[in-house]
């Protein structure tokens, strides 16, 4: 996935997290922001995954 999208916009982060997409690149500058983003996104999907289970 190109970098420039992600790296300006943590919603298209998000989307991308939860369609199960693994490898985001990111412009240098940014990839901290974007490593960021992609933990939080991680972290709401799997707390959503858990309440479905339960």
């Amino acid at each position: 996935m190109c970098g420039q999208r992600p790296s300006e916009e943590p919603e298209f982060t998000r989307v991308l997290v939860e369609a199960g997409v693994d490898s985001i690149s990111a412009v240098p500058d940014r990839f901290a922001t974007v490593k960021q983003h992609v933990a939080r996104a991680e972290a709401r999907k799997g707390a959503h995954d858990d309440t479905r289970e339960g």
